[in-house]
């Protein structure tokens, strides 16, 4: 990464982190909500358990650009996609990332950095075999973007 940073004397608005992370909608929590002896008892649950994927990115400066949700199916509803504000929106068929996903959240992620800082961009992220592919080394070399990946034993 340094390596990086000295040749292209990239200064912190060029150097990106992304991170993928789960989330399961459905809780296992068995937490009420009521008054000690009261028979009025509430209980908040969900009807529908399903997985979800956010993709969140910052630059080393602060700059934080719209996250990506990746939900489970084969498409995404738009009105609901509208009401989430300035974010990104894609559906998989198990709400996990996968190459095309991470492909198109390249081209995303290069358009959403604003045109006055300048490229090549580092982005840094886990060894996560789901980003790559051939195809994804030559949509970043095209857009820009060099990619760092950290393996998961130095992360934890």
């Amino acid at each position: 990464m340094l390596y990086h940073i000295i040749t292209y004397k990239m200064d912190a608005t060029r150097v990106f982190n992304m991170d993928e992370s789960g989330y399961l909608t459905h809780s296992k929590s068995k937490r009420i909500v009521a008054v000690k002896g009261s028979s009025n008892v509430w209980s908040n649950t969900l009807s529908a358990a399903f997985h979800m994927t956010y993709v969140a990115y910052v630059s080393a400066v602060g700059f934080v650009v719209p996250p990506l949700f990746i939900i489970p199916g084969q498409r995404v509803n738009m009105q609901a996609a509208e009401a989430l504000g300035p974010t990104y929106v894609v559906a998989s068929e198990s709400g996990f990332i996968n190459r095309p996903i991470f492909q198109l959240w390249l081209a995303m992620f290069a358009s959403s950095v604003p045109a006055s800082v300048d490229r090549s961009l580092l982005l840094t992220l886990d060894g996560y075999g789901g980003h790559f592919s051939n195809e994804v080394y030559e949509e970043s070399k095209n857009l820009g973007i060099i990619i760092v990946t950290f393996m998961f034993l130095y992360l934890y």
